[in-house]
């Protein structure tokens, strides 16, 4: 009884208008936390000596060549790179010519966040 009473709290509250984003946020952050839903480490992490680990769990050499391989296929790929381009393009267009709110400029500057990302985890996994 008591949870469902707090499970409407938590939804009304995150639905209404008279709780900040920011309180928002950390509710949501904490929901996320709670059900496991945002893992506690690094999927993708290095070790001290170098060595690939994913999810915790060392990688043999097979499954680290076979991750080189598709990542530099994919630094390589016409399609992904064009992709990418107009990504870039379609966010900093919305950024900066079709940015009427805040939650539009910070949806535009994760847009592009995600692809530097990408770019930088095909590198490090494929080389250079």
């Amino acid at each position: 009884m008591f949870k469902k009473i707090i499970t409407r709290i938590v939804i009304w509250s995150l639905s209404t208008a008279t709780l900040d984003n920011e309180n928002k946020a950390k509710i949501t952050g904490a929901l996320l936390e709670n059900l496991n839903a945002i893992p506690i480490r690094d999927i993708i992490k290095f070790d001290a000596t170098g060595k690939l680990m994913i999810n915790g769990n060392y990688v043999d050499f097979d499954i680290a060549e076979k991750l080189r391989a598709g990542s530099f296929a994919m630094q390589n790929n016409a399609a992904n790179k064009l992709v990418d381009d107009q990504m870039t393009f379609e966010a900093l267009k919305l950024c900066a010519h079709k940015g009427e709110s805040t939650d539009m400029i910070v949806f535009a500057k994760a847009a592009l966040w995600i692809i530097q990302e990408r770019k930088k985890l095909f590198t490090t996994l494929g080389g250079e």
